[in-house]
């Protein structure tokens, strides 16, 4: 469902296009880099592989958001939390940013201590357990604040979805009603304008009573006279 209320399509297409403008840069950073490559190696080209995989995912996500599709903020949250944790342990590293990234943690190489870093669309991965001396773990903070407000987003959409049902509820409640109450209005309107046709006959008995029959508006009653 598109956002329908101003400010969710506003904030929606924020992040709809932050994504894609994230994806298309990482896609070039990763194009030029193996352009300059003079040959690659299996794992080098699996890797190549997962980093166009996961900036084509970005731009994917912001294209779902930006053409208004449900599906795009499950994407959207999915493809946020893959760029919390930058980590590299032991001599495995995974990074990935798709737009800015700016994380707070702890590295260090030598005697080279790091609490802040800060980068734009950028993956690394590492698997080299002989290189185990270098550490950093931060944990980006973009990531989290726009998945905190694709969760705000999803939850408008659903309040407006649960809103359209009970007016579509109301709307069914009502037409029902007016089918029913208008065959009625009309039969009393018509007894309103048509004139009672008022019909009367004695049967008159000898003393000491007599029986008096009367029809009135064509409605049989009964009267004992004394």
């Amino acid at each position: 469902m598109k956002p329908t209320t101003f400010k969710t399509e506003i904030l929606s297409n924020i992040i709809a296009y932050y994504q894609i403008i994230g994806g298309l840069y990482g896609l070039y950073g990763t194009v030029s880099l193996l352009a300059k490559e003079p040959t690659v190696s299996g794992l080098g080209l699996l890797f190549y592989t997962l980093m166009i995989a996961l900036f084509s995912l970005s731009i994917y996500c912001g294209n779902l958001l930006r053409i208004g599709k449900t599906k795009g903020l499950a994407l959207s949250k999915w493809n946020q939390l893959a760029q919390v944790i930058q980590i590299n342990l032991l001599g495995v590293a995974f990074q990935y940013i798709s737009g800015v990234g700016i994380s707070f943690g702890y590295a260090k190489t030598g005697d080279f201590i790091q609490f802040i870093y800060m980068n734009v669309s950028s993956f690394y991965i590492k698997y080299n357990l002989k290189e185990s001396e270098e550490f950093y773990f931060y944990i980006n903070i973009i990531p989290l604040i726009i998945f905190y407000f694709i969760e705000k987003i999803e939850a408008k959409i659903k309040m407006e979805n649960i809103a359209q049902e009970k007016i579509s509820d109301n709307r069914y409640f009502l037409l029902v009603v007016g089918v029913i109450t208008i065959p009625l209005n009309c039969l009393l309107y018509w007894l309103m304008i048509t004139p009672p046709k008022v019909k009367h006959f004695k049967l008159n008995i000898p003393w000491p009573m007599h029986y008096q029959f009367q029809f009135l508006s064509q409605v049989p009653s009964c009267t004992l006279c004394l």
